[in-house]
């Protein structure tokens, strides 16, 4: 993954943005400016692990795993209170 002009991320650094993308509320230019990286780095690095999905707007990234894991939730809900799918 390239960070800037003739710079590579490393293995750590990219850990970190995943964690930060799929962990916290932080804005996509809010993280780059953590992790001292240009915003489309973020993204680029968001669209490869599919970690945030983008909401039509501009400003609103949802993370993928938590609408996953919402919807497991409620089908085991339904399950349990025997409510029909």
């Amino acid at each position: 993954m390239r960070r800037a002009q003739g710079r590579y991320f490393s293995p750590q650094e990219v850990s970190k943005i995943k964690y930060l993308l799929n962990t916290t509320d932080l804005t996509l230019e809010e993280i780059s400016v953590r992790m001292d990286c240009a915003k489309s780095s973020i993204v680029s690095i968001n669209r490869n692990f599919g970690i945030r999905e983008y909401g039509g707007r501009r400003r609103y990234w949802v993370c993928s795993t938590a609408q996953d894991t919402t919807d497991a939730i409620e089908q085991q809900t339904d399950v349990i209170s025997g409510a029909p799918n």
